[in-house]
């Protein structure tokens, strides 16, 4: 037997290859325009659990009454989407939701339902969803639960992000005897963790994620890069370590981390290639985590550039043309 819910968890891999400070979600697929005689088809098919991220709202004349334009997108900002009022008569606004779009400020995520009336997507039911700021990262999650799956005996772990709930399997490793079992670390870790806490999670893309890393999450820092190096492993072997000039004038050496093969240790690949594309100067986003009384990189990526601010009433508030 499969861990409930399992299967949302692809959608939840495919969030992880953004690559962006913001996620993406399952977006709206907008059914066809209207048909038939003047283009009127009334309510139709809802799609529900929609989670997009509030822009902007702004009244206009609809069918002879004044009515709220609200638009909202996918989470990383693409896809813009008008919307109306719904309710059980489109043509009269349900209040409840009136009143929740009239307080939405820009960038607020909501839940929706929505169903396509005459044209226009219309809010069947909405609710706006408390946002933690580790779950603005394409990495940050909250923890809810470990429990072992009662058929199986898997263990999983529950988390949450946006609202939505996931439940992820932990990775496999071999034992003294070569047995495969799970991760007994992570296991330990997992444990240590109380509802409700933000956690940073590295999952494998395959057709069932599972969770390869998970420790308590912490904002990524502000750096720049002094200079990188090679440095000696205990066992044998080598890695790349970075040095950051912190903002307060401090310098932390990171460590690429890796895994034993064969008695080899192998660096992380992918944040092998990051580190060495820092030239010394460039500024950085960047995560490190202690252990053993080491440090270890996590991530790191430059630090976006800083844009001036657009003059009031001009910039992404304005409503586009679309649907």
């Amino acid at each position: 037997m499969q861990p409930r819910a399992i299967c949302a968890t692809l959608s939840l891999a495919t969030v992880l290859t953004l690559g962006s400070t913001l996620f993406g979600a399952t977006g709206v697929v907008v059914p066809p325009g209207p048909t038939g005689k003047n283009g009127n088809m009334g309510k139709g098919q809802e799609i529900k659990d929609q989670v997009m991220r509030f822009v902007a709202s702004q009244q206009a004349t609809l069918y002879n009454k004044n009515r709220t334009i609200a638009l909202f997108t996918q989470l990383d900002g693409s896809r813009p989407m008008k919307t109306i009022i719904g309710g059980k008569d489109p043509k009269d606004p349900d209040a409840d939701i009136q009143t929740t779009v009239d307080k939405l400020q820009k960038g607020d995520v909501v839940k929706m339902t929505l169903a396509q009336w005459n044209g226009w997507m219309a809010i069947d039911y909405i609710k706006k969803v408390d946002v933690k700021p580790a779950e603005e990262t394409p990495h940050g999650f909250i923890f809810q639960e470990f429990y072992n799956e009662q058929v199986s005996g898997a263990p999983i772990v529950r988390i949450t992000k946006y609202g939505e709930s996931y439940e992820l399997t932990i990775q496999n490793v071999k034992d003294d005897k070569g047995k495969m079992e799970p991760d007994p670390a992570l296991l330990d870790e997992v444990q240590k963790f109380k509802m409700g806490e933000p956690v940073y999670i590295q999952l494998t893309q395959g057709r069932l994620p599972t969770i390869t890393e998970i420790f308590p999450y912490k904002d990524p820092q502000t750096g720049k890069v002094a200079k990188v190096a090679q440095t000696d492993v205990e066992g044998g072997g080598k890695t790349s370590s970075i040095d950051i000039e912190t903002s307060d004038g401090k310098t932390v050496t990171a460590l690429v981390p890796g895994k034993t093969t064969n008695k080899r240790f192998v660096a992380d690949a992918a944040l092998m290639r990051d580190v060495h594309l820092m030239k010394p100067g460039t500024d950085v986003l960047y995560l490190t985590r202690d252990d053993n009384g080491k440090t270890y990189l996590v991530e790191i990526s430059r630090a976006p550039k800083t844009t001036a601010k657009p003059a009031s009433g001009a910039g992404s508030d304005n409503m586009p043309n679309t649907r």
